[in-house]
């Protein structure tokens, strides 16, 4: 596709067609919205834009509420992709996937496109509940309009097809099993004999050896240097059934947010957008989060809007009523609360919650509790953290000293848990054995 051939008014109303179906979601109740950015010139004229990824919702991927469901891309696979290309991923119906079956299993469609659902797409719910209807989506015409839309973009029928291959291999990760290991002698668990074909589809959609994958899966690797020759040894640590489970979320976790790491990569080549003097830039974040359980993703979450806050009032509070004294305007000034102390507790070298983690995550046996008691010991007194009985909420005050801990945010107390306490909140990548 040549840059001076493009249509770029097309082309920015045809990205968010393939790109937000990957990051966005619906229930049976209400979608959610989505915005375009445009970048304009003096006559209006759309001349470029760029996208810039931050943070994807990863603990939707693994489990989401009753009522709500899963990125649209992953249910549009099973309901609009043709049946050749559902035959080679080995697709079936939503509910017969385990990071799709707890929340809402039902697609959106209208009278015309449910005709033309076959029986073998339709989950349970679907078949005794119907379609979600909503004026604006429809997951087989949805579908089409995605694939359609990575044409315009150039992508070739090879990198669409990695494209759901990689979805689809998420959802077959999923239903991989374990159980505990009789003949290991460190209790160790291995794959259940029910879900091998999810360990061989999996392997074969991400281009693996089923080998290799399986000891992934159920090894994590710790790294010794020794003294005589200064190399590194490996030394498998077998894992846990509860362990290995972790990994396996953490994996398709990490999987799906490379894989838009690499659409959003598509769509910037696409737009023939190199540099500009004038832009406008719009930061799209979630907000401040707070849940009856909160971890690690609120942590970032909240940290980031910690990061925002402060720009917030250095530029627009400090700096101008620093320029407004200089100006003599004589306005009164606005007091504020600075938040820096809060930040430090989580970015600080040695005693940060972030490096205390990293360092957590390196030790032999890594602990969450040992985790929690690192960053109350390395941080008494701090005026931000406290133990979570001292929160006002009563789930909160459940929580054991060192099972979390809880922060004075500029927006609120939030009481962060570094315990497993679910599938959701999990976001430990092989090495990083703590909940965390």
């Amino acid at each position: 596709m040549e840059c001076d051939r493009i249509d770029l008014s097309l082309l920015l109303n045809e990205y968010p067609t393939s790109l937000f179906q990957f990051i966005s979601i619906g229930s049976s109740k209400v979608s959610n919205a989505m915005s375009v950015l445009k970048l304009v010139d003096d006559e209006y004229r759309v001349v470029g834009g760029f996208i810039s990824h931050y943070l994807l919702e990863k603990s939707r991927i693994c489990l989401q509420s009753k009522d709500e469901r899963n990125y649209h891309i992953f249910y549009r696979l099973c309901a609009g992709a043709p049946e050749s290309i559902r035959s080679a991923l080995k697709l079936g119906p939503p509910d017969n996937f385990h990071y799709l079956k707890r929340g809402c299993t039902q697609y959106f469609c209208n009278s015309q496109t449910e005709n033309k659902l076959s029986k073998n797409r339709l989950s349970q719910d679907f078949i005794s509940k119907g379609p979600l209807r909503d004026p604006q989506l429809d997951d087989i015409n949805d579908f089409i309009e995605c694939d359609q839309s990575m044409d315009h973009m150039g992508l070739s029928t090879q990198d669409k097809i990695n494209i759901y291959s990689t979805v689809a291999a998420v959802l077959h990760l999923g239903n991989i099993n374990f159980e505990d290991d009789p003949e290991s002698t460190k209790g160790g668990c291995k794959i259940t004999s029910s879900t091998e074909q999810s360990l061989a589809i999996t392997a074969e959609m991400l281009g693996l050896n089923v080998r290799d994958l399986r000891n992934a899966l159920i090894t994590r690797v710790i790294m010794t240097r020794t003294t005589s020759n200064n190399n590194d040894s490996i030394i498998p640590v077998p894992l846990k059934v509860h362990e290995a489970q972790n990994a396996r979320d953490a994996l398709a976790k990490a999987i799906y947010i490379r894989l838009f790491d690499q659409i959003v990569n598509f769509v910037n080549k696409s737009i023939p957008f190199s540099s500009s003097n004038s832009y406008i830039g719009i930061l799209d974040i979630a907000g401040f989060e707070y849940f009856p359980i909160n971890s690690f993703e609120q942590f970032c979450i909240n940290y980031c809007n910690e990061k925002l806050q402060q720009f917030f009032n250095e530029r627009i509070l400090k700096e101008e009523q620093v320029l407004y004294e200089k100006e003599g305007l004589g306005l009164k000034k606005i007091q504020f609360i600075d938040n820096q102390d809060c930040i430090e507790l989580i970015e600080s070298k040695t005693t940060g919650c972030f490096d205390l983690l990293d360092e957590e995550s390196k030790l032999p046996t890594p602990r969450a509790e040992h985790f929690t008691s690192e960053v109350h010991n390395r941080n008494k007194g701090h005026p931000r953290l406290d133990v979570p009985r001292k929160s006002k909420l009563r789930s909160s005050r459940e929580i054991r000293d060192d099972e979390g801990f809880l922060i004075q945010h500029f927006a609120g107390a939030v009481v962060y848990s570094t315990v497993n306490r679910g599938p959701k909140y999990n976001l430990v990548l092989f090495n990083y054995p703590c909940h965390w």
